[in-house]
């Protein structure tokens, strides 16, 4: 089947299997009552290579112009080979970058921030070990196109092999405008301020950094950070720089791959403000096994705020391995859903695709043919919150994703 003709229709707490006939994917009568959700693929991301090649993560840059780069995708050959296409709300390729040090280091991170505190946003990404480092963009809005404003390479104190994976800005200290934070595999988390100088190196946590998130839950001003970290055991951290930038607080920490449930590696940590189940915020979280990988396995969680896991879902047989997940409103009911990434190659028939749970921890839908990758898959709505249409980003490929109302019984 063509995936430009791919259409996946399922009824929320009913796993789907993509050759399924059309009648049986349709809303049964158990689920009178509960909407309908149509997931379509729409469209496949212009590369931005010459030879038309990639295709991996994607990342969704928060709070960029419409006409300016609203997310980015990675389009590697190779660790070493990558080029980052970045899109507008059209969907269509606005510029690219290819790290210039090592003549294409790999993107690990994309995420954006207002530095200076001058109303618009800027982009950080992070890149791998042949030149590890952060690196800041600006979008010109006269010309239309990126302007790096500095890079971060790494420095005699950071390991020759490191690579950084997740990042963040945030308002963390008393310094002027906001800072960059980031970590890598193993040497801990480093801060820097917004014209990308060093601050601060901090080796209170010496597990690899898979994701930073931020939040402000204590509303004191400065923000905190929810850390996802592995491997053996995964773990997040929540933690916060003190207020002069000189040390790093750890809060509390998690251990969410007890007795190797779901894994070894934390992927994914996600705050949102409703995501609780009775209310207030929470921490959604996707586990994984990243090693030995013939072993594979995948949690999602949910912890409160004070890191005690309010519940948890176990990947299957049919789903095996974890990846990232995103919180997101599908339903349009004020209440945000749990997308992750799930991965099936042991068994076959093969599959990849995303799992859709709601915030109390109960299986919505398994939507297969969805190309995931390790970031993503993320919710976008071009035209703005609580707007249609709305976009499934996963890998190179975007899908449209629609609800119907509940059948009357």
């Amino acid at each position: 089947m063509k995936q430009s003709a791919f259409l996946v229709a399922l009824s929320i707490g009913f796993p789907l299997v993509s050759d399924a006939p059309a009648s049986e994917n349709e809303a049964g009568p158990d689920q009178v009552g509960r909407p309908t959700i149509r997931i379509r693929h729409v469209h496949t991301l212009k590369s931005p290579r010459p030879d038309g090649l990639g295709g991996a993560n994607s990342y969704l840059l928060k709070g960029m112009p419409k006409d300016g780069p609203c997310f980015s995708a990675s389009f590697p050959t190779d660790y070493s080979d990558c080029t980052e296409g970045f899109y507008n709300a059209k969907l269509e390729l606005v510029d690219s970058w290819r790290e210039p040090f090592a003549g294409g280091d790999m993107v690990m991170c994309a995420t954006t921030g207002d530095l200076d505190n001058d109303g618009h946003n800027e982009i950080l990404l992070t890149t791998r070990k042949g030149a590890s480092g952060a690196h800041a963009f600006r979008w010109n809005l006269k010309t239309r196109k990126l302007e790096k404003m500095w890079s971060f390479l790494k420095t005699p104190t950071v390991r020759t092999e490191e690579y950084f994976r997740g990042g963040a800005i945030g308002d963390f200290t008393r310094h002027e405008g906001r800072e960059v934070c980031f970590g890598g595999n193993g040497s801990g988390l480093f801060l820097l301020d917004q014209h990308g100088k060093l601050i601060a190196h901090d080796r209170t946590i010496r597990k690899t950094i898979q994701r930073i998130d931020t939040c402000d839950h204590d509303g004191d001003g400065y923000d905190e950070m929810v850390i996802a970290t592995g491997r053996t055991p995964g773990q997040v951290h929540y933690a916060r720089w003190t207020p002069k930038g000189d040390r790093l607080r750890v809060i509390w920490c998690a251990n969410v791959t007890p007795n190797a449930r779901g894994g070894n590696n934390c992927y994914e940590a996600l705050y949102h403000p409703k995501g609780h189940p009775r209310g207030g915020p929470a921490i959604a979280v996707n586990t994984e096994r990243e090693s030995p990988r013939p072993k594979r396995s995948g949690s999602i969680l949910l912890l409160d705020m004070k890191g005690r896991e309010v519940w948890c879902y176990v990947y299957n047989e049919d789903e095996e391995r974890g990846g990232a997940c995103d919180f997101a409103d599908i339903t349009g009911d004020g209440v945000p859903e749990i997308l992750s990434r799930y991965s099936r190659e042991l068994k076959t028939p093969k599959e990849l695709g995303v799992l859709i749970l709601n915030n109390e921890g109960k299986k919505l839908a398994r939507v297969p043919n969805v190309t995931a990758c390790s970031a993503g898959p993320y919710v976008f709505r071009p035209n703005g919150p609580g707007t249609k249409p709305v976009y499934l980003l996963a890998k190179n490929n975007v899908y449209e994703i629609s609800v119907e109302a509940p059948r009357e019984r």
